[in-house]
């Protein structure tokens, strides 16, 4: 079921999706025009240590976060290859933040640390990201020291409750970036813990918002909430943006993702 949900809803979206000319207000133009129209950067440190987690036959013995605690034994690269995003992708986040100018970033979903890694290039401010999963948290953190990366501050253990303590003396959120436990109450709960320490000009970014019908439930309701004044769809991911001077709108857009 949750593979035909996927093909549904990826054919939908093909007919459906716009391009640039579609597009109505400053904003959501130079949206598109920052993040499709702009050079990919160069991260070919970045690049080479995505196809090293490729390859890594290193086995990570972890506690699984679900309800069942599943003790789990996954290679790095079987992990990387399930959950790390293409480089178009990550590119996309990097010039997305470059153009939000984001200083205050909160990243729920460390995993392997190749996207927090492109968000802390972005950025001259700060990327707090949250991993519930040391042994995965880890060998992140390998990979922020390899490429000298300073401005990542890493918290490791229960999203649900780390988050809030964090939340409770943190300064106002310019950019969030959602990608950890992908069901409907997670992900709601996790935008709702967010919203009040939003900056009133924030961007988040929901990914695998058609992983399944309880992740496209989350993301109707979220792209739905009074506070939430634009959203961009664009299949893989979604981005949806408080500001709350410009006109309510929803686009689906095209973008090769892969």
């Amino acid at each position: 079921m949750q593979k035909l949900h996927q093909l549904k809803t990826l054919i939908r979206h093909w007919f459906l999706a716009v391009d640039r000319h579609s597009l109505h207000g400053q904003f959501a133009y130079d949206l598109f025009e920052h993040t499709q129209r702009q050079a990919r950067p160069k991260m070919e440190a970045l690049e080479q240590a995505r196809k090293k987690l490729l390859t890594d036959g290193q086995v990570l013995s972890y506690q699984d976060m679900g309800a069942d605690k599943t003790i789990r034994n996954r290679t790095v690269k079987s992990l990387a290859a399930r959950s790390l995003s293409s480089p178009r992708m990550s590119s996309f986040f990097y010039l997305l933040t470059q153009w939000h100018q984001a200083q205050q970033i909160v990243e729920l979903g460390t995993c392997l640390g190749v996207n927090t890694a492109y968000l802390s290039k972005a950025t001259t401010g700060t990327v707090h990201t949250f991993e519930g999963i040391p042994q995965i948290a880890e060998q992140a953190q390998q990979l922020w020291e390899v490429q000298q990366l300073k401005n990542i501050r890493l918290t490791v253990g229960d999203i649900d409750l780390r988050l809030p303590e964090f939340l409770n003396t943190a300064a106002p959120i310019d950019l969030a970036f959602i990608d950890a436990n992908h069901t409907y109450e997670a992900t709601l709960r996790y935008f709702e813990m967010l919203l009040p320490h939003c900056h009133q000009n924030a961007l988040l970014i929901f990914d695998d918002i058609y992983h399944s019908e309880g992740m496209t439930r989350a993301w109707e309701a979220i792209k739905n909430h009074p506070r939430v004044k634009m959203s961009f769809d664009y299949w893989r991911f979604g981005i949806v943006c408080l500001c709350p001077t410009i006109s309510a709108k929803h686009y689906r857009i095209g973008f090769s993702w892969w």
